[in-house]
């Protein structure tokens, strides 16, 4: 799912579906991001405080944010390598 702004709403955030002819390796990565990027503002929207058990998962899920967008600038490097010097054999 991509976030959306809406019109005259800029609290606001909807999100639509969007439908891959082809999932490549960033697509993957994005749409786990995306995933848990929901799930910390799920998890941040209640009205309670937090256990210690969803404070431990938001770390790890922030963690993994960290992570997979390290591993999106890799991928983003390489595919600029590639189309400027070529595949590496």
């Amino acid at each position: 799912m991509v976030p959306i702004l809406v019109a005259n709403e800029p609290n606001s955030v909807n999100y639509c579906e969007r439908s891959h002819m082809m999932t490549t390796p960033a697509h993957a990565v994005k749409d786990e991001v995306w995933e848990l990027i929901e799930d910390q503002i799920a998890t941040f929207g209640q009205p309670s405080r937090l256990t210690p058990s969803e404070l431990a998962e938001c770390h790890y899920r922030a963690e993994r944010i960290k992570h997979l967008g390290q591993e999106l600038d890799r991928i983003g490097r390489t595919a600029i390598l590639e189309k400027r010097f070529g595949r590496a054999a």
